[in-house]
């Protein structure tokens, strides 16, 4: 599958990439992310959360992943929903799967509940050819900083076109149905006029449930259903690699 046009002149032609493999085994590289002080501290410290190294891949001994995997987490840079960035990241982590962050532009992010996250690159500086998956986040942002961003529709038109996952939940599915990936597909987001509207003319056939997948493509409808929205988005990425 060919990069669209405006992402062209930014990747270089494709090599035979070798995936790295960390030497100590079954863990990756894992950023870590703050969220809003309570009790004691609210007010003079964020709370740094960052994963124990190394993580064991429990999916490893399963037979499901068997190399150091990564994945593109998206964020609107204002107003996204807390939960559905901090659940999939930890399960993540969890699962040893290493991921970046990324926003219509690098640095600090606000959550709509607080949440404080330092993207670190833009849509302009990923390369899609990096990554085994794709998990956009949504929040009351999505629709006014990644429904019309042509970088991340290309973005997720190459990286289901090279039959990698794509994930979204809340108003994050409309960035799938916008880049025509959703037509003929059962799909879910969180329910308002303007979503509704865009997943059908994407061509979604949208089902009354928290969280849809139909082949690689995951969706969720809301905050309520991060936790199952996460594990069907890294059971996906294990049979992936089957």
């Amino acid at each position: 599958m060919n990069l669209p046009d405006f992402q062209k002149d930014r990747i270089p032609a494709p090599k035979n990439r070798k995936r790295w493999q960390d030497p100590r085994k079954n863990s990756c590289p894992l950023p870590g992310f703050s969220l809003p002080a309570t009790g004691f501290f609210k007010g003079i410290l964020p709370v740094i959360i960052i994963p124990d190294w190394p993580r064991h891949n429990s999916l490893i001994g399963g037979g499901g992943i068997t190399h150091c995997m990564k994945v593109l987490m998206v964020i609107a840079p204002e107003k996204f929903r807390d939960e559905e960035f901090t659940v999939p990241a930890a399960a993540l982590q969890n699962a040893g799967i290493a991921y970046d962050i990324a926003s219509k532009r690098r640095g600090p992010c606000a959550g709509m509940l607080g949440a404080k996250v330092n993207a670190t690159l833009s849509f302009k500086e990923v390369d899609p050819r990096s990554y085994d998956g794709i998990l956009i986040v949504g929040g009351g942002g999505a629709q006014p900083y990644l429904w019309d961003d042509e970088l991340l529709g290309g973005i997720v038109k190459y990286l289901d076109a090279s039959a990698r996952v794509v994930a979204a939940i809340c108003l994050a599915p409309v960035v799938l149905a916008r880049a025509g990936i959703l037509k003929g597909k059962k799909a879910t987001c969180f329910y308002s006029p303007a979503s509704s509207r865009e997943m059908k003319a994407g061509g979604a056939v949208l089902v009354d449930k928290a969280v849809v997948s139909d082949g690689r493509i995951v969706t969720a409808n809301g905050p309520a259903a991060a936790t199952e929205f996460a594990e069907t988005f890294i059971r996906t990425l294990a049979v992936k690699e089957r």
